[in-house]
């Protein structure tokens, strides 16, 4: 799909760095531009025998890599260089740094103006929450998300992976994809801001669709659904457990013949 692309990475721990694999499986090519130390997510631990972060390679297949100190004069001809060849840009940067970097969309224009411009911020890039922080933890919680995960009456609960900072990675991808099929056509690039903030809260799909139309609150049910039964997680009789979810009659009647009581189909309740 998008061979032929060059994209210069300069996103950082897993939102944006999943962004680029992304667009590097969808065939770009993808070029990580590192600080002349490296990506500090290359050391984060357990680092293997052949020097290599789980945490870092897990996010980061498929693309190649250049060191480049972009404060430095030398450094940021280097990457102008590479600008004038590539067609997207993506970065995480807070949203006050790439302006004074000379990496905002209005900059790199001047310089390739098909390029396209991807950014990924936390929560605003204007307001009280401009210049937070952004953590996964703390996206999910704000988002909402951490209330309807978890059993019921229990605390709130994470998703066990990084879902904020991987679902915003997937919208900046998306993004990205679509602004370059859009230079494709105009020969003109533009700018694609995704909020991780925004897209936890895109996320929530229908449950929030019925907190605005109907004012219903969603609370914490386990493994339970809102809208499918049965559909749980059961404790079988040797102690292991079981995902079930018969969605629709064909499959209940399906699961009742499966587990020898066919009887049940039928049964009013």
């Amino acid at each position: 799909m998008l061979q032929g692309k060059v994209i210069l990475d300069l996103t950082w721990v897993l939102g944006g760095p999943f962004a680029g694999q992304l667009l590097a499986q969808l065939g770009a090519e993808v070029i990580k531009v590192e600080p002349v130390g490296g990506d500090y997510a290359r050391s984060v631990p357990p680092v293997t025998e052949t020097q290599d972060s789980p945490f870092f390679l897990s996010v980061n297949r498929g693309k190649r890599s250049v060191a480049l100190d972009l404060k430095h004069p030398l450094g940021r001809q280097a990457f102008q260089d590479l600008v004038r060849e590539a067609d997207a840009v993506i970065y995480g940067f807070a949203s006050d740094v790439p302006a004074r970097l000379g990496l905002d969309h209005a900059t790199l224009a001047a310089i390739n103006p098909r390029i396209v411009v991807g950014q990924l911020i936390g929560l605003d890039d204007r307001g009280p929450y401009a210049g937070a922080p952004a953590f996964d933890l703390m996206l999910q919680a704000m988002s909402g998300l951490m209330s309807i995960t978890g059993e019921a009456g229990g605390k709130p609960v994470r998703v066990g992976y990084q879902v904020a900072d991987l679902a915003g990675g997937l919208y900046l991808a998306l993004g990205v994809a679509a602004g370059l099929a859009q230079a494709q056509a105009s020969g003109a690039g533009e700018a694609v801001q995704v909020s991780l903030f925004d897209a936890q809260m895109a996320m929530l799909t229908w449950q929030a669709q019925g907190y605005l139309q109907g004012g219903h609150v969603p609370r914490a049910a386990g493994a339970r659904h809102g809208m499918i039964a049965p559909s749980d997680i059961y404790r079988t009789s040797d102690g292991r457990w079981i995902a079930l979810a018969p969605t629709g009659e064909a499959f209940w009647r399906a699961l009742c013949g499966a587990i020898g009581l066919p009887e049940l189909a039928a049964d009013p309740r």
